[in-house]
């Protein structure tokens, strides 16, 4: 009985290795040329460049905007991977739905964003 704790508590404790050791949320730092655009993600403003924001995970891409007055509004994508530290979720399969359920089974492609910005003069 005493093994059968001891192993339900390591196996708990090893799940949703994704999550555990890179967290809930991706660092993202957005920069522009000239530098004061708007950025938003997903239509959601996140503030001006230069700026590093903390994105909660998710399973699919992200929309960015960067916006600044008489300029062109340039669109980048965020794409995510597949996260490498939720191979360690092999040892308990209910590893792979907490990092499904948070989005840790993915990771930015790219954390940094640069907008060279097109203005009207």
């Amino acid at each position: 009985m005493r093994l059968l704790i001891i192993t339900t508590i390591i196996l708990l404790l090893t799940t949703g290795c994704g999550t555990v050791i890179t967290g809930f949320y991706d660092e993202i730092t957005f920069t522009s040329e000239p530098e004061g655009s708007s950025v938003y993600v997903d239509h959601d403003y996140v503030g001006k460049t230069p700026i590093a924001v903390n994105i909660y995970k998710e399973l699919g891409s992200s929309k960015i905007e960067f916006k600044m007055g008489s300029c062109d509004t340039n669109e980048m994508v965020l794409r995510r991977v597949f996260n490498r530290w939720s191979i360690l979720n092999l040892t308990a399969w209910p590893g792979w739905l907490i990092d499904l359920m948070t989005g840790a089974i993915k990771k930015p492609k790219y954390t940094t964003f640069h907008a060279d910005m097109e203005c009207i003069s």
